[in-house]
């Protein structure tokens, strides 16, 4: 078996991380030895270990540096355990969008039992045409193209929220039922987005982040570079100032300083917003 084959058929399942999730990926991670590999990718993934070994970058840095090279990459279509790891990362790496899940079936020789794949959420308990982008919610016939653009959002050009109809005809002699949802879903959506620019801003103006110098836009992917990097709590020890407006000024658009500020601050929103969004859904005030 090619040495790059065996790697990523040891590698952990990157689709349900756990908490050892880390720690069985560095252990096969650093007994990779690219030696009589043919693999075109092998360079690629011997420079990544030696990268992380010489602590240039730490595992959630080559955890990145695969995304990447996965968005990027000719995934082959076959069994491999490097076709199925590489699809898993750019499914990640995309945002986990259900109508992207790359699997159907178990791969890499798994049985159903085993299978630890994260499938996508399931509707069951929904009726199709309020779940099924493609079924008009008028008279139920699938490949619906057309859409109630009132209720219609879209978030990084994904559908989030859809309502289909084959035609005009269909979308009028459904008003009547569509109509309150249809002003539900405007009132949900504009939350959502006043949520997220509170948060947004309060990211910007509250950022932990210290030492940014630059932010690049390198082949599509913004990276932040940083200097003089201190640890968030170690400056709390020293009594130094542990929040600081971010330098979103230096990104050439306002998506690249938001990319950049958001970085690693996926939990960051629960965290902070907790009581914020208990106090607007409960309104207790």
């Amino acid at each position: 078996m090619d040495p790059v084959e065996k790697l990523f058929r040891d590698l952990p399942n990157p689709i349900k991380l756990d908490a050892l999730y880390q720690q069985r990926f560095l252990q096969v991670i650093q007994s990779f030895n690219p030696s009589g590999s043919r693999d075109p990718d092998r360079h690629f993934l011997a420079t990544l270990v030696k990268d992380y070994t010489s602590g240039k970058i730490e595992v959630l840095g080559m955890l990145s540096e695969l995304g990447y090279f996965a968005e990027k990459a000719q995934i082959l279509d076959n069994d491999s355990a490097k076709s199925y790891q590489l699809k898993a990362f750019r499914w990640i790496f995309n945002g986990r969008k259900d109508e992207d899940y790359p699997f159907n079936n178990n791969i890499q020789g798994r049985s159903e039992q085993d299978d630890d794949t994260e499938k996508p959420n399931s509707h069951v308990f929904l009726p199709a045409k309020l779940t099924d982008t493609q079924i008009c919610a008028s008279c139920g016939k699938t490949d619906a193209k057309l859409a109630c653009s009132g209720c219609l959002a879209r978030l990084d050009s994904h559908a989030i929220m859809k309502v289909s109809y084959c035609n005009k005809s269909c979308q009028t002699r459904h008003w009547k039922e569509h109509k309150p949802q249809c002003l539900g879903r405007k009132m949900i959506w504009r939350a959502a987005s006043l949520i997220r620019d509170i948060f947004n801003m309060f990211q910007k103006k509250a950022c932990p982040k210290t030492g940014v110098v630059s932010i690049v836009d390198k082949q599509g992917f913004v990276h932040l570079i940083r200097e003089d990097f201190e640890d968030f709590e170690e400056r709390g020890l020293q009594g130094k100032p542990i929040i600081y407006s971010f330098p979103s000024d230096l990104a050439s658009s306002e998506e690249h300083a938001l990319a950049a500020v958001m970085d690693s601050e996926c939990t960051q929103f629960l965290i902070d917003f907790h009581d914020f969004l208990e106090l607007l859904i409960l309104r207790e005030f």
